[in-house]
């Protein structure tokens, strides 16, 4: 792809690689710094995605690196539980500290109570 406002003088590369099943395990691509950028997804046996991890590197002045990686945790069921992130950084070779979030507590929602006719 050309970026927009180059006028032919710079393109976007990029590249998906597949399994078996087709489902995208990782796509490259080469951003408008020069630099590369991944995203790499683990899929368990029935097609849920237990690991994202995406990458973003800026080329050129000031370069940085940035990892986002997502663990999702699933019930017996095959319900999303959790989901915990955690950020790496590296600007100009100095790492930064990572920053774990971690999975908040689901909200349980219970219906009111419907007030049944005749029973008053």
């Amino acid at each position: 792809m050309e970026v927009l406002g180059s006028n032919g003088s710079q393109y976007i590369y990029a590249v998906s690689f597949y399994d078996a099943k087709g489902r995208t395990i990782q796509s490259q691509s080469i951003n408008s710094t020069g630099g590369k950028d991944i995203s790499t997804a683990q899929f368990s046996w029935d097609g849920k995605i237990l690991t994202g991890l995406v990458s973003h590197n800026k080329a050129g002045t000031n370069p940085q690196t940035h990892q986002l990686t997502s663990v999702m945790s699933y019930d017996v069921m095959g319900r999303l539980l959790t989901v915990a992130k955690t950020i790496n950084s590296t600007v100009n070779g100095v790492a930064i500290t990572p920053v774990t979030m971690l999975p908040s507590q689901r909200s349980s929602f219970i219906p009111p109570a419907r007030k049944q006719s005749g029973a008053e």
